[in-house]
């Protein structure tokens, strides 16, 4: 059973370890990276090349962009007018529970 307990503890704290470095990592050293990474694109890009490839890529990146902020508009509008609908229903039937429940507990 000692030995059980031990190795529960050695879990947790394998685990809690794990958590710390991920949130580290992925809060603190990411946007370094990120930074870093797109400095080093930018720098490795000639306005030649650029303007030899043309305005097409550009502008179908600048579409795509706009269906998917599109997309994510919609979806932010339809959710913005359906959860409040949903929670006041939610909160009926809680109320009415709760109602029913106070009633039972007078009939006890």
């Amino acid at each position: 059973e000692e030995e059980e307990k031990l190795k529960l503890k050695r879990r947790e704290t394998l685990e809690r370890r794990w958590r710390t470095t991920v949130k580290y990592v992925g809060g603190e050293l990411a946007p370094t990276f990120v930074g870093t990474a797109l400095a080093g694109v930018g720098l490795s890009t000639s306005a030649s090349v650029v303007r030899g490839v043309g305005a097409t890529p550009f502008l179908v990146g600048a579409g795509g962009a706009a269906v998917v902020g599109g997309v994510g508009l919609a979806s932010a509008l339809t959710l913005a007018s359906v959860l409040p609908k949903y929670r006041a229903r939610q909160s009926e039937k809680e109320s009415a529970a709760a109602a029913a429940k106070a009633k039972a507990k007078e009939f006890a």
